[in-house]
Parts: structure tokens; sequence; C-alpha cells
């Protein structure tokens, strides 16, 4: 459990770290949006948000550097045994809830296919993994570059065979660390390339897995293995611009 509470954040702070903002995350909003966020109020990490705001940071900031750092903070606590199992899960629920609210603008996800989307992805998590909020970062950042996203979050191969079913996806991004497991995700990556006769699918593996100095690419079979969000939308034929 301490490898993966460490790990949750880790494909978010490290896929968009080649696309910083001129505004880097201070450590004192990061301060308060750790306390508040695991904290007794239940608005109170909205509260910090609406003052990051009303100074100027961009809510893309907020989503893409402050709530990661806040989250890899929270997993370093937990790790040093500064704080329970509990505020840490309440905390990380509260940070994953204001993604989800000040990315509502982000949106491409409407019919795959329409006018304005430059496609449609999959990002996944494979089953009984921890790390959903890195996920759910990730999967904001892509919807700005212009994609329909589909949020994948604990799924086995059987149920990531079904999604892909249900339309016709650029690509499959799927956010690990070593503690879901190789044969998990070589699972999901099998999955993908059996899904049908025509075209392989590109998939990328990303996440604090990436940063294993294991030959992941042989291990698992993912097309690329990669940090990068640009190098991982060129491998996909999805390059932003």
């Amino acid at each position: 459990m301490t490898q993966r509470v460490g790990d949750l954040a880790d494909f978010a702070l490290s896929i968009v770290a080649s696309r910083t903002t001129p505004q880097k995350a201070g450590s004192v909003f990061i301060d308060k949006l750790l306390q508040s966020a695991m904290g007794r109020s239940e608005d109170g990490h909205r509260a910090v948000t609406q003052q990051m705001l009303e100074m100027g940071i961009s809510p893309e900031a907020i989503v893409d550097h402050y709530i990661p750092a806040a989250a890899r903070r929270m997993g370093d606590e937990w790790s040093d045994d500064i704080s329970s199992f509990a505020e840490v899960t309440i905390g990380t629920a509260r940070l994953q809830a204001l993604v989800r609210e000040l990315s509502a603008v982000w949106t491409a996800d409407g019919a795959m296919g329409a006018a304005g989307t430059k496609g449609s992805v999959i990002v996944a998590v494979p089953m009984d993994a921890q790390h959903t909020l890195g996920a759910s970062v990730v999967s904001t950042r892509l919807r700005r570059e212009g994609l329909s996203v589909r949020l994948a979050l604990g799924v086995s191969p059987d149920s990531l065979q079904a999604i892909l079913a249900t339309g016709n996806y650029s690509a499959v991004f799927i956010s690990s660390s070593l503690g879901d497991g190789l044969d998990a995700i070589t699972a999901l990556v099998r999955a993908i390339k059996n899904h049908s006769d025509g075209p392989t699918i590109p998939v990328v593996l990303g996440g604090s897995v990436a940063g294993e100095p294991e030959d992941l690419h042989s291990r698992t079979g993912a097309g690329l293995v990669t940090s990068d969000l640009d190098e991982a939308l060129v491998f996909c034929g999805l390059e932003a611009g």
C-alpha cells in the first residue's frame, strides 16, 4: 500500500512536465492545498483554489502542477507515518474532485469524431490500482489538446476490450506503477492488440513505472514507454499544435 500511495500522482507529475507553464507551483499554496484537503472542513480545499484563482493562477496551472504536487506530498506523509490512511484517502478524493471541477470546461468528450476534436483516446488504470488521481489529471491535459478522452479506471483486460468495442479509438494511454504488477500491465496491452484484425492501436505506458530501469517495452509489449506527453502524442500521430 505504501508504494501505491506514494505513486498516486507520479503519472500526472511526469507526463505534464514537458509542457510546463510559466507559473510554477509555489510551496505556500501546495501546503495550503495539502492541509485543506486532509482537514476537517469539507470546503476548505475549494476556498484555497478560489484564492489561487483570484490571485491570477490559472486553472491549468492548478490542475497540472499544484494538485499533483500536493498529492505527492500526501504520499510522502503516508510513507513517513505523518498522515493516516484515512486522511490521505479523504485528501486524494477531494483533490480528485477539484480536478473535475476545475476542468469542467475542458471537454472534447462529445460524440467521437465530432468537429473540432483530433480523435478519441482511452486513459486506462489497471484493476485494483490506487493511483487514479494522476490519470484524471492527464485526461484533462489531453482534453486541452483537443482530444476526446475515455477515462477507464480499474479496468480488466475484458472490460478494456468492451470499451474498445464502443468506438474507434486513436490510442490507449496506460497509467501504471510497478506496484500494479507487470503481468497486469502486459495483460492490458495484449487485450488492446487482440481487439481487432485491423491496424494496431498505439499503446503508451506511462506513470512512475516509466522511470524504472527494466526494458518495459519488451516486457509488456507497449509501443512506447515514456513520461513525455509530446513524445506520446507524436508516437500516436496526435501531435499537439
